[in-house]
Formats: C-alpha cells, structure tokens, sequence
C-alpha cells in the first residue's frame, strides 16, 4: 500500500481535465477529511486528514493546446508540490502521449482513451473509451469525468459520493445529472480493468 499517490491527466485544452483535477482535489481535501471509529464500545468522529496539491500547466492557445492537471494526495505532509513520475498516468491526447507517456515507472497506472490517442506505451496500460463513452451519453465534454470515474475506480483514492459532493460545489446544478452518469460509467470501466493501486486510506 502507499501513503502518497500522484496523478497526471494530461491531454487538450477543451477537455476538462484541469476541472476533473480541480473535483478530484476537493475530494480528497474537503470530503474525505473525516471518518467514525469504534472506541471502546462507543462511536467517535476523527479526523484523518488528506495533504493535497493541485497544480496545472496549458498552452498559449489554451482550447485544443496541451493541457496537463496533477494532483497528489497524500496521508503526510506534501513538502514539493511538483510530480516527476506519476503514480497514474491519463493520456487523452496524442500529444500527451508523445509528451508524458514514457515518463511511467514499472508500476504506473496508464490510462488511454483510445478515440484520442494513437501511441501506445511499451509496459501495461487500460483503454478507457471516454470519449465514446460521453457521446453516448450525449456530450463529449463528459469525457473528463467518465475518465475520472475510472481513476476512481483503479485507485480508492477517493469515493465516488466525495467526487459527486465536490462537483456539486464546482459545477453548474443543470448538468449534475449527466456527469454524475458519466462518473459511474467510468468508475465500471475502470474496475473492468483489472489493474489497482491500494492506498492505505483506501
């Protein structure tokens, strides 16, 4: 199990991932800040704090520029904010994948959605069909979350009713209903696949 875990989402500006970093982030730090344990026969509320950083990176051009979002999420303190080798990598662009997809490490969680990227990695990766997957939903700019559902899903970094919680706060309420969907449409694509990462607060 780890302590620390690093996430890149790395893909075009138009996206979302810079927004999904942002849901994520809030999760981590404002709804899974607390948990209820068993105290000598009595129940008792603790905190058991998350450490988070969120940082993000786009090009000139911003919409279909490079775009690239990280979050690390922690159980100690987070001392440098910045992430050299990600714990999970995302790839939801071509020239992401030109860019980040050989920064991994043998344990790296790759994820690809494979309508945006034609490259594949030497080591293991998961075809996450995001953008598909949004279509069929009936908007591509679910994409992002379909792809965070699935992050989701191979990590336990966080729960899913924290991501909802924290897009309620970020998004606006007409279109809770079709992220919420494409979250959990995510989240059971990510489970299909089969790879994990086991955090200790997971």
């Amino acid at each position: 199990m780890v302590d620390t875990i690093e996430i890149r989402l790395s893909g075009f500006g138009g996206q979302g991932l810079i927004m999904a970093s942002v849901v994520l982030a809030r999760a981590a730090s404002m709804y899974e800040s607390k948990h209820v344990v068993q105290k000598d026969d009595k129940y008792k509320r603790e905190e058991s704090g998350l450490y988070v950083v969120q940082t993000q990176t786009y090009g000139s051009g911003v919409r279909g520029g490079a775009s690239r979002a990280e979050v690390k999420i922690s159980k100690k303190s987070i001392n440098y904010p910045e992430i050299t080798t990600p714990d999970v990598l995302v790839l939801m662009s071509e020239e992401a994948f030109q860019k980040y997809g050989s920064e991994t490490k043998p344990s790296t969680l790759v994820l690809i959605d494979p309508d945006t990227v034609a490259g594949r990695p030497e080591g293991d990766y998961c075809e996450i069909p995001a953008t598909v997957t949004a279509n069929e939903l009936g908007n591509k700019i679910v994409a992002n979350m379909v792809m965070l559902g699935a992050v989701t899903a191979m990590t336990k970094v966080v729960h899913p009713d924290s991501l909802k919680s924290a897009m309620k706060d970020l998004l606006p309420s007409e279109t809770l209903e079709l992220n919420f969907k494409a979250l959990e449409e995510g989240y059971d694509l990510g489970k299909s696949c089969g790879f994990e990462i086991k955090t200790d607060w997971g």
